[in-house]
């Protein structure tokens, strides 16, 4: 008779307990007993079997103890009316038990051996020493039961832990073998402040942390994910956090804080990133065990990866090819720039390429510009410059030799996609005397084969362009035609202060000229509206930079002026559109038209209101120099009105 069933064993162990109980009754009336004792003995046991088996009342009978119980009480009155002392059914106490086994805390096996004990002593009392030394005996064997079930127990216990922690390692390796599918090619796309941005949100949100903090010390690079509202942020200048990244960076060992607080944040911890020059992942606000270590150390291992990647390719990848990007070779050349070499740029051009993926597919397009850049990355540094534009790097090239590499790249076009027209130029410096955008203005405007009358004719054949579309909008809108035409003036002005090369002004002069030329693709009622325009309206206007790229990206020459076209409200602190560029890593002509656009709206009456002052519009420009504008161009702006003023007042 075992006892103490466990959930999940109801039915099995009720109709074993009722079977016996009828089995007994069956001996009982063969003449194993005639006491009435044995035969209510044999009922409570087959009754609690069938209420075992049934389930009912379930509060009652999911209490270990109760069958032990039962159990002392059907053997006592089975040996009661079948010879006390002397009954054969002595044993059943043995039997009975082994309930101790599974009666669960200490207490209920003490409550059940001193019922089974006690039952057994007033049974078989009637003659002492004997009943003594079987209590003795009866005893010993509960406290075995009793042992046995504590070890069970206690491996019972450390089954489901090892259970549970083989659980959790399989979810923590499929979390890991996904962070490291979907996100480590996608890592070294993107430049290292983003990097580490998305290392910190990421650590931040695996270790369900309140603050993350990702830090490169070689360059002092690093980004902070919080969730929540804090009173202060607990920085990479704040000291403690300074001696979790130094320590975790330098001893290379993680380091767990778990009750320092930090600005309302208690417990830290900071796993090292093998980067060069060091860094560290600081994760604060929790607290954090062997699990979230496991986790940002893998994490680390995929942001040490991406940095690596990404090294040659300091402003991200282009996500066709996988070459660094324009980004990347703006920041790449300035530095080569810097060290006062010579360098060379090499700037392919792919003509007919949308024709091409109109008529063969995207897919078949973007495998056949894969094939060309491998090609061009297999011999010399190369950089995918735009949809179908790739730059390559030649180091320390003279003229002669940019030559000869810009027709190997025409000869590697030819024999990938003969069908594709293509065409190329190169740009040298040396001694640093180019800065990165002349070169690369000059780069990519290819020479006519005719030489230089040649070259005048296309001169004047793109500003008659220039001055056609110009004219177009000043048809569709007088106002916004003076707009441009102003803006046109001040950034030459400008860009003439900040010392830019004839090629660059004639860039500038264009740009800014047709700056706003995709507003022509803008409904009139949305751009003469005198209201507050909706947030659909708002977007609507947006597009009007990616509307006038798209007219001139099919005029090579006005290449330099498209991208001043595209990005002229792009900000300084990257909040721009339409591509969120950032700092350097907007063209500088861009930078001077958006400065030059903002003076001439804020100083230019409408209809619905008038126009500011240039003191308030210079006062408001001067106060978001830095996020909105680039500070030197606004600088320039400064110079370029002060210079107008002196010659106003000498006039006057």
């Amino acid at each position: 008779m075992r006892s103490g069933s466990v959930p999940g064993e109801p039915l099995t162990t009720g109709l074993l307990r009722a079977v016996a109980g009828a089995a007994l009754f069956a001996l009982l009336a063969a003449g194993l007993g005639e006491g009435a004792a044995a035969y209510a003995g044999a009922a409570l046991l087959a009754g609690f079997g069938l209420l075992w088996a049934s389930g009912r009342p379930r509060r009652l009978l999911g209490e270990p103890l109760v069958p032990l119980l039962a159990d002392a009480c059907a053997v006592s009155l089975l040996v009661l009316g079948t010879g006390g002392p002397g009954s054969p059914l002595l044993p059943l106490y043995f039997l009975a038990a082994l309930g101790l086994v599974r009666a669960g805390e200490t207490w209920r096996q003490v409550a059940g051996g001193g019922a089974l004990v006690g039952g057994f002593l007033a049974a078989a009392w009637p003659v002492p020493a004997p009943a003594l030394l079987g209590a003795g005996m009866l005893a010993a064997f509960c406290c075995g039961a009793a042992a046995l079930g504590r070890e069970l127990r206690g491996l019972s216990g450390r089954g489901r832990e090892l259970a549970a922690r083989a659980a959790e390692e399989r979810e923590l390796a499929g979390r890991l073998a996904a962070l490291g599918e979907r996100l480590g090619p996608v890592l070294g796309m993107l430049e290292p402040e983003r990097v580490l941005e998305w290392a910190a949100g990421t650590a931040r949100d695996l270790c369900g942390a309140a603050y993350a903090h990702a830090v490169l010390l070689d360059g002092n690079v690093h980004r902070t994910s919080m969730g929540g509202d804090f009173p202060a942020c607990p920085t990479w200048w704040h000291p403690a956090v300074q001696e979790l990244v130094l320590r975790g960076a330098r001893g290379g060992e993680t380091v767990r804080r778990p009750g320092l607080e930090v600005h309302g944040l208690e417990g830290f911890i900071a796993v090292p990133v093998e980067a060069p020059g060091g860094g560290a992942l600081v994760v604060g606000g929790g607290r954090f065990g062997e699990v979230e270590e496991r986790l940002l150390r893998a994490l680390a291992g995929q942001l040490c990866a991406a940095l690596q990647d990404g090294g040659g390719a300091p402003g991200g990848r282009d996500a066709v090819t996988g070459l660094p990007n324009r980004a990347s070779l703006h920041r790449v050349l300035r530095k080569e720039l810097a060290y006062g070499g010579a360098a060379g740029v090499v700037s392919l051009r792919l003509g007919g390429l949308e024709d091409y993926a109109r008529s063969q597919g995207m897919a078949l397009s973007e495998a056949l510009v894969r094939r060309i850049a491998g090609r061009l990355a297999g011999r010399h540094r190369a950089f995918r410059y735009g949809v179908d534009e790739f730059c390559l790097l030649v180091r320390g090239a003279d003229e002669d030799r940019a030559r000869g590499v810009a027709r190997w790249a025409l000869d590697v076009v030819r024999e990938v996609a003969g069908d594709l027209e293509a065409s190329a130029g190169y740009a040298v410096s040396s001694g640093g005397a180019r800065g990165p955008e002349e070169l690369l203005a000059l780069a990519r405007r290819p020479l006519p084969e005719g030489g230089g009358e040649a070259r005048r004719g296309l001169e004047v054949e793109v500003r008659e362009v220039v001055e056609a579309l110009h004219e177009a909008a000043s048809v569709r809108d007088p106002e916004l035609g003076e707009h441009m035409r102003e803006v046109s003036r001040i950034a030459r002005r400008v860009g003439e202060r900040l010392g830019l090369s004839p090629q660059e002004l004639e860039a500038l002069t264009y740009g800014a000229l047709l700056h706003d030329i995709g507003k022509l693709g803008v409904p009139d009622a949305i751009l003469n509206k005198p209201s507050a325009l909706s947030p659909r309206e708002y977007e609507a206007v947006k597009r009007h930079t990616e509307h006038g790229a798209r007219i001139l990206r099919r005029v090579r020459a006005l290449s330099e002026a498209m991208l001043a076209v595209r990005h002229h409200h792009e900000r300084f602190d990257g909040a721009g559109y339409p591509d969120g560029l950032q700092g350097a890593d907007i063209p500088l002509l861009a930078r001077i038209v958006f400065v030059a656009d903002a003076f001439d709206s804020m100083t230019r009456s409408r209809p619905y209101r008038g126009g500011a002052s240039r003191r308030e519009a210079l006062r408001e420009i001067a106060h978001n120099s830095g996020s909105q504008f680039d500070p030197r161009v606004v600088d320039a702006l400064f110079e370029v009105m002060e210079e107008l003023g002196r010659r106003r007042s000498a006039s006057a």
